[in-house]
């Protein structure tokens, strides 16, 4: 949870497992996103304005100069 001036910005991640069977093993994946809901708290009643979705594991995040940055990582499925 991030604020910035009259901004709330809500970052979290979704992961839905799944498999995948091959004849040699079985490989167990998870597809990860990392999910952005920014909402102006400036009046009583919170409105949503944007929301993001990204593939990938969040890392870090921050506000520099006003922007919002985002680490994230996503592994190859071999």
């Amino acid at each position: 949870m991030l604020i910035n001036g009259s901004q709330l910005i809500l970052v979290g991640t979704k992961s839905q497992p799944y498999s995948q069977y091959s004849y040699e093993r079985a490989f167990v994946y998870r597809d990860q996103q990392v999910l952005i809901a920014v909402y102006d708290i400036s009046k009583a009643t919170p409105k949503l304005l944007q929301a993001y979705t990204y593939d990938g594991w969040l890392q870090d995040s921050r506000i520099v100069d006003n922007q919002l940055v985002l680490v994230t990582s996503q592994s190859l499925n071999r």
